[in-house]
């Protein structure tokens, strides 16, 4: 009869573990998410070219169109 109470509390342990650590991965997830959006460069184009005039990092460095990030935002200029 013991044995039963301390193998159910056992489980209970182990399903509070693999919870708390999904909601940690998810949350890790989540997060890790907003940061790289938040970091993500800047593309200037042109409205009447359609062309990129320049690519605006978040430290305030900018470079020119020659070589594209991978993943950027759009910003429309004249």
């Amino acid at each position: 009869m013991v044995n039963n109470r301390f193998k159910h509390s056992d489980s209970n342990v182990l399903k509070g573990i693999l919870i708390g650590s999904l909601f940690l991965l998810v949350w890790g997830t989540v997060i890790y998410l907003i940061l790289r959006a938040l970091d993500m460069p800047e593309v200037e184009m042109s409205w009447s070219t359609k062309e990129c005039k320049r690519v605006v990092y978040m430290d305030g460095t900018t470079t020119n169109c020659d070589v594209l990030p991978e993943n950027y935002d759009i910003v429309w200029v004249k």
